[in-house]
């Protein structure tokens, strides 16, 4: 089983960001997806409209689409979505619940958080193999919003019951060694990218760049994966920097791509 899996902040798209608002950048992001080709892309910040923009304008026509917006539970705010590919997965199950002391109920911001965050997930199947994707955006403001909400993350794949699992997301980790990463790793899960490129640090490994080009550490974007006894393998992952002819970024993250066999 050859998997591609992106995740990617995307910005979200009725930011008025003059001359990078998303009018000015959505082609060059479908043709970032389209160049990556994923098989599950995972999205932070996206917008309904925008998603369905994003669907209509990449090539792939296969994918199909799991999330809520986290305001209501339905199609307002921001979604943490999985897009899987129909033509190489089943569904099996899916939801999204919020990163709060009522995680099954849309409202209330947990912990101090700035706004309502998410965490959606799939149990997805392919050629008789299970595996699991949780998607979730971590608060930018509060360290103890980003530390329970991942904690909760790790409780909801705990009771899950399926071996091979990935966390996508923007973690808003202020440093490498913050307590939601540092929680990550001591439930067993590996970053992809890390794993791949061990000795790479500070900027040459951070992805959010404020659409320069530039970034600033540390990396806040991961693909995390926990396959027990190695049945899933890490056979690429990268950092991917691509930019138009005009010097425009498709967001304001760069999107982290994982190819994984098994």
């Amino acid at each position: 089983m050859d998997i591609t899996i992106v995740s990617f902040n995307v910005r979200f798209g009725s930011a008025n960001d003059g001359p990078n608002s998303w009018e000015f950048r959505r082609s060059l992001a479908y043709k970032t997806i389209d160049m990556l080709d994923p098989d599950i892309l995972c999205l932070q910040e996206a917008e309904l409209w925008q998603i369905r923009e994003t669907l209509d304008g990449v090539s792939k026509k296969s994918y199909e689409l799991v999330g809520v917006g986290r305001e209501d539970g339905r199609e307002a705010g921001e979604f943490s979505c999985i897009l899987y590919d129909r033509a190489k997965f089943q569904l099996i199950r899916s939801g999204t619940f919020w990163l709060s002391e009522t995680p099954d109920h849309p409202g209330p911001k947990g912990w101090g958080a700035s706004c309502q965050r998410i965490c959606t997930f799939a149990e997805l199947e392919r050629s008789g193999k299970r595996m699991a994707v949780f998607n979730t955006h971590l608060d930018n403001i509060s360290r103890m919003a980003r530390a329970k909400g991942i904690a909760l993350v790790l409780d909801r794949v705990k009771g899950f019951g399926v071996p091979d699992v990935f966390v996508t997301g923007d973690f808003n980790n202020f440093e490498e060694d913050a307590d939601e990463v540092v929680q990550m790793r001591r439930a067993g899960f590996m970053d992809t990218y890390e794993l791949l490129h061990p000795n790479i640090w500070g900027k040459d490994r951070a992805t959010f760049h404020d659409f320069t080009g530039s970034a600033i550490p540390p990396k806040i974007d991961f693909i995390w994966m926990r396959s027990p006894e190695n049945r899933l393998k890490v056979v690429d992952a990268d950092i991917v920097r691509h930019h138009g002819e005009n010097g425009r970024y498709p967001s304001d993250h760069f999107p982290v791509m994982a190819k994984i066999t098994g």
